[in-house]
C-alpha cells in the first residue's frame, strides 16, 4: 500500500509538473510573439527608412551628374559616386537575399552601404525571407528589382556621361541626349519610388493589423487548448518514447558517430557515406586519422576533439579526404555525448560541405577585384598580368592565361601572358583556332565559336585527349575557356584551369562570364585610348615637321 500510495503521489506530481510547465510555455509563447510582433513592425520600419535613404541618393546621384555634366569638374562626379553607393549596395542585398542560400556578410555589407543600422540588418533579413511570398513584399521585392534595373542603366548613362565628358573633345549633342536620358531615368525612377512607399506604408498597416489579431487570437486559443491538454495529460500522461534512427539515416547532413576512447567510427548516415566517397558499411570501421588528408590527420584530429570536454557543441573548419583522394572543406559540429551507458563515450559529428559555397565566394571576389583592376591598369600587359594573378591567387584556381588569335595561316593564339604555370605547360601547347585537331580544344573552339567551352574532367574528355597527359602532369582536372568578345568579334580567350573535377557549375560559369565581358571591355577599352595617343603623336610629330620646313623656307 505504502509504494502504491507513493507511486500515485508521484504520478500526480509528475502530471502537475507537466500542467505547470504547458502554462508556462503558453506565457513565454505569448511573450515571445510579442517580441516576433516588435521585431517585425522594427524590421517594416527599418525598410520604410532604408527607402528613403536609397531615393535620396539616387536623387542626390542624378543631380550630380547635371552638375558634373555642366561643371565637368571631377569632384562633382565623385559626389554622384559617392550617393549611388546606397542604391547599388542595397541591390548587392536584394540579389544576395533572393538566393536559396544567401551569404550574410555579403548581406550585411550590401545593407551597411545603404546606410542602414546595423542593428535592424538581420531583422530585415528575416522580414525578407520569411514574408518575400505575401502580396505587399512580393509587390515591393518587384519595384524594388525594377528600381534596381533602373539604377543600372542610370549608371551606364553616368559612365557615358564621364566618357564623353572626359573626352579631348566633348560633343555638346552627346552630353544633351544623355542628359535627357538620364532625366527620364530619374522620372521612372520617382514613379517606382512612389509606389514603393505606398505599398511598404500598406505593408505596414497590413502586418500590424494581422499581428495584433493574431497575438488575441492566439494567446486565447492557446488558453483553451492548454487547459483541454492539461485534462488530457492529467487522464493520461505515459507516452511511448521512440529512437532517431529513421532521422539519422534521412537526415540531409552527413552524420558520424566516433568513439571518443578508440577514434573508430562506429556509425554513419547515407550523407556521410557520400560524402567521404564509402559505403557506410565500410566506413563505419575506419579509424578518425583516416578520415583526414593524408600526412596531416594527427594535425586535424586534434583540430576535430578540439572543445569537446566541455559537453558543448562547437564547430570547426576541416579539410577531409574522400575515397577517391580529393580533399572537400567542411564545417562540422562536434560534441561529445553518452550512448548506451554513461561508461561509453562517442563524438557525434555533423558535416557539411561547404567547399561550393567557398570557390563561389572567392570567385565573386576575384571578379570585385578584376573590376578593380579595369579602372587602374593603365595599359593592356599590366591590365592582363594583374587579372591573372588575382584568378589564381584570390579565385583559388590552378593556372590562367590570356591568348589572341593570329591571322596567320596556321590560325594560330599568341599567348599575351599566364600565371600559376610553374611547369612550362602553356608554352608546350599548340594552341590554334583553325578547324583543325589542334584547334578543337577549348581555346580554339572558345575562339572560333564565340562561345564558352568547358572541360569538366580533362583526362576523361576526348576533346581534351591531345593534351590530357601534360595536364595531368600539371594537376589540371578541369578547364573553362572564355571568349573575350567585342564589337569587332571575339578578339582573344581567357583560359582558367582548376585542380578539381567538375567546379565550374552555372553559378560560377555565370561569375566568369561577366569577368571576361569586362576584360575585353577593358582590353577594348585600352586600345582605343592607346590609338587615340599614337594618333596625338603622330599629329603632333607631323605639325613639328612642318613648322620646322615653313622656319627652312622664311
Amino acid at each position: 500500500m505504502a509504494f502504491r500510495s507513493d507511486h500515485r503521489q508521484s504520478t500526480l506530481g509528475r502530471k502537475l509538473s507537466v500542467v505547470v510547465s504547458l502554462f508556462v510555455c503558453i506565457v513565454v509563447f505569448v511573450f515571445l510573439l510579442g517580441a516576433f510582433r516588435s521585431m517585425i513592425l522594427s524590421s517594416v520600419r527599418a525598410y520604410i527608412q532604408g527607402e528613403d535613404y536609397w531615393s535620396k541618393g539616387q536623387k542626390e546621384a542624378v543631380i550630380s551628374l547635371i552638375e558634373y555634366a555642366s561643371s565637368s569638374s571631377q569632384a562633382d562626379f565623385q559626389a554622384y559616386l559617392n550617393a549611388i553607393r546606397a542604391p547599388l549596395g542595397d541591390k548587392f542585398a536584394r540579389i544576395e537575399l533572393e538566393k536559396p542560400t544567401p551569404d550574410m556578410t555579403i548581406v550585411h555589407q550590401g545593407f551597411t552601404r545603404g546606410q542602414i543600422n546595423p542593428d535592424d540588418i538581420p531583422g530585415m533579413v528575416r522580414l525578407f525571407r520569411w514574408f518575400h511570398d505575401f502580396s505587399f513584399m512580393r509587390v515591393a521585392i518587384a519595384d524594388w528589382t525594377a528600381a534596381d534595373q533602373e539604377i543600372d542603366n542610370l549608371t551606364e548613362l553616368a559612365d557615358q556621361l564621364h566618357a564623353e565628358t572626359f573626352s579631348d573633345h566633348p560633343n555638346p549633342l552627346t552630353v544633351r541626349h544623355v542628359l535627357e536620358e538620364i532625366e527620364a531615368c530619374d522620372s521612372r525612377l520617382t514613379l517606382t519610388e512612389n509606389h514603393l512607399s505606398s505599398t511598404l506604408a500598406e505593408g505596414d498597416r497590413w502586418i500590424r493589423d494581422l499581428l495584433n489579431l493574431l497575438t488575441v487570437g492566439t494567446s486565447a486559443l492557446l488558453l483553451v487548448l492548454g487547459i483541454g491538454t492539461s485534462r488530457h495529460l492529467l487522464s493520461n500522461v505515459r507516452r511511448s518514447e521512440e529512437k532517431y534512427r529513421r532521422l539519422f539515416g534521412s537526415a540531409s547532413d552527413a552524420i558520424l558517430i566516433v568513439d571518443y576512447e578508440t577514434g573508430i567510427v562506429l556509425d554513419a548516415n547515407v550523407r556521410g557515406a557520400d560524402l567521404f566517397g564509402i559505403p557506410s558499411e565500410r566506413l563505419a570501421f575506419v579509424p578518425e586519422s583516416s578520415l583526414f588528408p593524408t600526412g596531416e590527420g594527427q594535425h586535424y584530429a586534434r583540430i576535430f576533439r578540439a572543445g569537446l570536454s566541455g559537453g558543448e557543441s562547437h564547430g570547426v573548419q576541416l579539410k577531409i579526404r574522400r575515397a577517391d583522394g580529393r580533399s572537400v572543406e567542411v564545417d562540422v559540429s562536434v560534441r561529445l555525448i553518452e550512448l548506451d551507458s554513461p561508461r561509453r563515450l562517442v563524438i557525434l559529428a555533423i558535416f557539411r560541405d561547404t567547399s561550393e559555397l567557398k570557390r563561389l565566394n572567392r570567385a565573386l571576389l576575384a571578379l570585385s577585384r578584376c573590376n578593380q583592376e579595369l579602372v587602374r591598369a593603365a595599359n593592356e600587359p599590366e591590365l592582363l598580368e594583374r587579372v591573372c594573378q588575382i584568378i589564381v591567387n584570390t579565385g583559388g584556381y590552378r593556372m590562367t592565361w590570356v591568348g589572341f588569335p593570329e591571322q596567320d595561316q596556321a590560325k594560330s593564339v599568341r599567348i599575351a601572358t599566364q600565371f600559376g604555370d610553374t611547369g612550362g605547360y602553356v608554352a608546350s601547347v599548340r594552341a590554334s583556332w583553325a578547324d583543325t585537331p589542334d584547334g578543337r580544344g577549348p581555346v580554339g573552339v572558345a575562339i572560333r565559336t564565340g562561345e564558352i567551352c568547358i572541360i569538366h574532367n580533362t583526362l576523361k574528355d576526348s576533346r581534351f585527349a591531345s593534351w590530357a597527359g601534360r595536364a595531368a602532369d600539371e594537376k589540371f582536372l578541369s578547364v573553362i575557356a572564355l571568349p573575350l568578345s567585342s564589337e569587332q568579334g571575339v578578339i582573344g580567350c581567357l583560359t582558367i584551369y582548376s585542380e578539381e573535377e567538375d567546379v565550374f557549375d552555372a553559378e560560377e560559369v555565370t561569375l566568369l562570364r561577366e569577368l571576361a565581358t569586362n576584360l575585353a571591355y577593358g582590353i577594348s577599352t585600352l586600345r582605343i585610348r592607346s590609338e587615340h595617343e599614337r594618333s596625338e603623336a603622330e599629329v603632333y610629330s607631323l605639325e613639328e615637321q612642318v613648322s620646322r620646313t615653313i622656319s627652312t623656307i622664311f
